[in-house]
């Protein structure tokens, strides 16, 4: 029997053992020298007697096994590297060498690896597979991370100027595979305006795949900045809005600490919501103006403060038709109310007249600042008239009086009288007169009974009766006054 022997040795590495024969010799291989292919083959052996002499050797053959051989790697291959996904197909192995020839192949290649660097079986197989095993090793394969597909970047939220980019909500994003957005300097404090960020996106699986990062538009409000300290000053009424201001102590609240910006008060005005009398009134504010390096990132919200306007102060001036009057004749009084100060819009409400201290009739409503009424009742002599203005929302009240003198009739008046004012409906008015027959008088006029301003605009001389008249345009005066003086 022949001991197995491997493709590449002779036949002389195998042993023969436990044969017999008759005489005695001993078996050996024909051709030792001959080195048989891998496989099982019968090779030719020849059995010697130790007596040549007298016997001749015996020929027969028996079965020699012979082992493929175990190919000699002198240098494994290097593995080029692959990304995530991939299978070790897509590696190529380079660089070697082994006997006898073959080629080196990654022993599983639809294997795809995680990320990272591990070694990967690799089998070498000879040309020659029918003498020779294959030779199994590893070699060093690097995964790189798979690049990921970002679909949509999301859209950001705006935030306001001073507030970091963390305050900012990213959404509708959308990636391959599984992660999330998120700003890669949250804490950044982008200027106002609209800026691009960077955003970096995370995949779940950090072990196969790497982060992507891009940008979104951001838009950043200006930051919204109050005032403190302004105050209004209280005023009396005076028909208009305006507020006198004081800046002294203004004060912006909100500044982000380190900016540059200041408030100009220069041309700040104040102004009520309307100009009637009322306490703790609003007062609007407005001409306040940023200014500073920084003053682009904010915008100034103009502050309100309150303050209250008084009534203001009136005058009365009361006038009467004809002073002195005769007994029984028809007396007009009128009162003028006029603004005291500043104010200028005309007083309204109602004129209580007195007469010696009794209340004449129902108060009087003024028409264009003026009340009047008239009467024949006055009692011969002095009569005290007083016209007394109750106020309205924007007013306060106020008085005057005149003294009224009424003469008896007993004969012809010795004191001038108004008889009467007649509209001739061409622009003129006739007033007549009644006094001394053939004296002297002067004819005075005025606007406004409130005006000391009274003029000398006729001299005329009463007639035979005591009677004259004075005609005037109406032209210039819509309102008019008359009364008569000695020249």
């Amino acid at each position: 029997v022949a001991s197995a022997i491997n493709y590449g040795q002779t036949l002389a590495a195998s042993t023969l053992s436990g044969g017999s024969a008759t005489p005695a010799g001993s078996f050996a291989f024909t051709t030792p020298s001959t080195a048989p292919n891998a496989g099982t083959a019968l090779q030719s052996v020849t059995y010697t007697p130790t007596d040549t002499t007298n016997y001749n050797t015996a020929s027969g053959t028996v079965s020699v096994t012979v082992s493929k051989a175990a190919p000699s790697v002198t240098t494994w291959p290097v593995a080029s590297a692959i990304n995530y996904g991939q299978t070790l197909a897509a590696s190529t192995l380079s660089g070697g060498s082994a006997t006898p020839s073959g080629n080196f192949a990654f022993t599983t290649p639809s294997t795809a690896p995680n990320a990272g660097t591990a070694l990967q079986g690799v089998t070498y197989t000879p040309t020659d597979t029918s003498n020779y095993n294959t030779a199994s090793g590893t070699v060093s394969v690097t995964v790189s991370k798979a690049a990921w597909s970002v679909t949509a970047w999301p859209v950001a939220s705006a935030i306001s100027y001073g507030q970091t980019l963390a305050t900012s909500t990213l959404s509708g994003g959308s990636a391959t595979p599984d992660g999330n957005f998120a700003f890669t300097t949250p804490s950044t404090a982008p200027n106002a305006g609209t800026t691009l960020q960077s955003v970096t996106y995370t995949p779940t699986d950090m072990t196969n795949y790497n982060t992507a990062s891009g940008s979104v538009s951001v838009t950043v409000n200006p930051k919204a900045l109050t005032v403190t300290g302004i105050t209004a000053n209280d005023k009396v009424y005076d028909g208009a809005t305006t507020a006198t201001l004081n800046t002294t102590g203004a004060t912006l609240v909100g500044k982000v600490p380190g900016d540059v910006v200041a408030l100009n008060t220069a041309s700040a005005t104040g102004a009520f919501g309307d100009p009637d009398v009322g306490t703790a009134k609003t007062v609007l504010v407005s001409g306040l103006i940023l200014g500073g390096t920084d003053a682009a990132d904010y915008t100034l919200t103009q502050p309100a403060t309150a303050a209250k306007i008084t009534q203001a102060s009136s005058a009365t001036a009361v006038v009467s038709s004809a002073n002195p009057s005769l007994q029984g004749a028809n007396v007009a009084f009128a009162a003028a109310v006029t603004p005291v100060g500043l104010a200028s819009a005309t007083p309204t409400g109602k004129v209580q007249f007195y007469t010696n201290g009794v209340a004449f009739g129902s108060p009087v409503a003024l028409t264009d600042g003026i009340a009047g009424l008239s009467t024949t009742d006055l009692a011969v002599g002095t009569n005290t008239v007083l016209a007394v203005y109750v106020g309205d929302s924007d007013y306060l009240g106020c008085s005057n009086s005149l003294f009224q003198v009424v003469a008896a009739v007993a004969g012809r008046p010795s004191t001038p009288s108004t008889i009467g004012i007649q509209n001739n409906g061409d622009g003129t008015v006739t007033v007549t007169f009644a006094g001394t027959p053939d004296e002297q008088y002067v004819v005075q006029a005025v606007d406004s009974p409130a005006t000391a301003a009274w003029e000398n605009v006729s001299t005329n001389t009463a007639g035979a009766d005591g009677q004259w008249t004075f005609t005037e345009s109406t032209e210039h005066h819509p309102v008019r006054f008359y009364r008569l003086a000695m020249p």
